[in-house]
């Protein structure tokens, strides 16, 4: 209870920034449908799913914490849902519960707050909605509702996630296909609905993917990397910054996670036969691997880009979870209890202090924003003392000593100042 409470108070304290100031304007203007349509058509081809819809939503509202408070309370429900795919049945209610807010602390804890500011930032709550879309979307695939309006609706929905990252559908879909040629034979209603389930993904990507939007988006940032793989040599060279790259983006957890999913993955797997059944255990360690090596085409885009690797840490973390059901059969329940406590016991630390922090840094930019009124239509240089507060994460893109980079550049449109700069002392 403390855990959610403290999970759900983080999320009032949130603020405007970057991204969200080059798009509310915009939004003021015209409709959240023209917006998101003429994105799709301008710019990219992703525009059209749920979670860029759901952020753009909510930049419309102009409630600053709606988008990190609804984010909340979804990890929540994902967490719900994970629970009852992997984890051990015929638990009391409080143990449940237990691992449910266990569950989402992993989620939170091993992307968002390491490496996301999705608490801050309301673009960035559209990774939120992409990782509850994906789980959503497969705890439907695994129980499949009867309702005929209901089997349209679960259809729609794996539609609309095909239109999300590439990356991410391209994963789940060699997940579904591996999870297919092991059931196969189990039922024969099984094909057509795989069937179904993998046309409406194929057609939700094609849509992004023959955009004019995505077009633009190539020519625009993205060329394709020839030179790591001129040589071995290269190539090398290359392999080390990804391997560096993820090291430095994930947190300790994400590799503890990944170290536990392998070991009882193999255990599994050498208890039985057959290619497609083994492979079944590391269906999801395989989804994380090609979430990496989607970008090997564009390896600069991924490191520069901390943000591609909340794929990888989503898989990561899917692949701990669809092995923890077994670590009942080797680990005493008081045990298995105790580790629970004192992740939970860990969470809630973690969630104080970064609470007491994004207080005190929401108390700052509050005092910023008088400073950008009072200086409308002037030139704003600010000093250490304006600028410290807001946390620093490796997706924040904060005011700097150049008053033409991107971020100062829209915070000074936004409230109508010539330009923005700091000091760097």
């Amino acid at each position: 209870v403390a855990a959610v409470a403290l999970l759900l108070l983080n999320a009032f304290y949130v603020w405007d920034w970057a991204d969200d100031y080059a798009i509310k304007p915009a939004l003021k203007k015209i409709s959240l449908w023209e917006f998101q349509w003429s994105e799709y058509m301008g710019f990219d081809g992703r525009s059209l799913n749920l979670g860029y819809f759901f952020s753009r939503a909510c930049l419309k509202s102009e409630v600053v914490y709606l988008a990190s408070l609804i984010g909340s309370i979804l990890i929540l429900c994902s967490a719900y849902c994970l629970y009852k795919l992997f984890s051990l049945s015929n638990e009391p209610w409080y143990g449940q519960f237990a691992v449910i807010v266990f569950i989402t602390g992993l989620l939170w804890l091993a992307s968002f707050f390491v490496l996301s500011n999705t608490l801050y930032y309301q673009t960035c709550s559209l990774y939120v909605v992409e990782l509850v879309h994906l789980v959503f979307a497969y705890y439907l695939k695994n129980n499949w509702p009867k309702a005929k309006w209901k089997m349209f609706l679960s259809y729609f929905l794996f539609f609309m996630l095909g239109m999300s990252s590439p990356g991410l559908v391209i994963a789940f879909l060699v997940v579904l296909f591996i999870e297919f040629m092991k059931e196969r034979g189990e039922d024969s209603v099984l094909p057509k609905r795989y069937a179904w389930i993998f046309l409406a993904m194929v057609l939700g990507l094609m849509l992004v993917l023959l955009s004019p939007g995505t077009a633009n988006r190539l020519q625009f940032n993205v060329q394709l990397d020839a030179k790591p793989f001129e040589n071995i040599h290269n190539f090398y060279f290359f392999i080390q910054q990804i391997v560096a790259t993820l090291y430095h983006n994930c947190s300790p957890l994400v590799w503890i996670f990944l170290a536990l999913g392998l070991y009882k993955g193999l255990m599994k797997a050498n208890e039985q036969k057959g290619f497609w059944v083994r492979l079944y255990f590391f269906r999801w360690f395989v989804a994380a691997a090609i979430s990496v090596v989607f970008y090997f085409p564009k390896g600069y885009l991924f490191i520069s880009s901390s943000r591609l690797s909340l794929q990888f840490i989503w898989f990561v973390v899917l692949f701990f979870l669809s092995n923890y059901k077994s670590f009942g059969k080797s680990i005493n329940e008081r045990v298995k209890y105790q580790i629970v406590g004192i992740g939970l016991l860990v969470f809630i630390l973690i969630l104080g202090s970064e609470a007491l922090n994004s207080k005190h840094s929401h108390w700052k930019v509050q005092n910023r924003i008088e400073l950008y009124k009072k200086h409308k239509g002037e030139n704003l240089n600010l000093k250490a003392n304006d600028i410290i507060g807001p946390p620093t994460t490796r997706l924040f893109d904060d005011v700097n000593e150049d008053s033409s980079s991107y971020p100062n550049k829209v915070t000074a449109g936004y409230y109508g100042i010539k330009s923005i700069s700091k000091d760097f002392y």
